[in-house]
């Protein structure tokens, strides 16, 4: 194994036949410098010699330059890598689901898949019940309501009624988002008000 020259035989590779080989190559093996100390250096201690011996590698790392900017997203990427593993580590068990950035657990998310559920099978009984109701109505004037004119107004009141029960379901849930949200990024802070010292009672 390849040791840098330590500083003690430094001072002294000039007097050492083979001397300049070691210093313009600027490393010694443990063979050498025994060999070293025990035929010309007999007066420094071979202890002197090995404190502080240090591997040498024949080429450093390059340390690669990045750009401001592209280090940042270096940054940024290995900060949300280790929240990552962190969230998953403290939220074993849960799903993380698409599009939503905090975990559940496998109650929380058929409670929430069983709320869109009931949410599609409400807009469907809307609707129907609309083009129902439609329907019944125009059948009171045949003359005036013929069955090509009740299809149309029957099949755009139930698109009406469509379009506005998504509208209004879309807003309730984009509603609730923001307010997950904003009690994800609320900041607890505890205080200390009172102070109270048991003691315990002396006989």
């Amino acid at each position: 194994m390849k040791f840098c020259i330590p500083k003690p035989l430094v001072e002294h590779l000039d007097s050492i036949p083979q001397g300049s080989v070691i210093k313009e190559r600027g490393w010694i093996t443990t063979n050498d410098l025994l060999y070293v100390q025990k035929k010309y250096l007999r007066h420094i201690p071979l202890s002197i010699l090995l404190k502080g011996l240090e591997p040498y590698f024949d080429s450093k790392p390059k340390k690669r330059n990045y750009s401001p900017e592209f280090q940042a997203q270096l940054d940024k990427l290995r900060l949300k890598l280790e929240e990552d593993e962190y969230q998953q580590m403290v939220n074993r068990g849960k799903t993380k689901l698409e599009g939503d950035d905090t975990y559940k657990s496998p109650a929380q998310v058929w409670k929430e898949v069983n709320s869109y559920i009931t949410n599609i099978i409400n807009v469907l009984v809307t609707v129907f019940a609309v083009v129902w109701a439609l329907w019944t109505w125009t059948s009171y004037n045949p003359t005036v309501f013929k069955l090509h004119y009740r299809v149309l107004i029957c099949f755009f009141g139930g698109l009406l009624a469509l379009v506005a029960d998504v509208v209004v379901l879309n807003a309730f849930f984009r509603k609730i988002n923001e307010a997950k949200s904003k009690e994800r990024n609320k900041i607890e802070i505890k205080k200390v008000i009172d102070t109270v010292i048991i003691k315990k009672k002396s006989d």
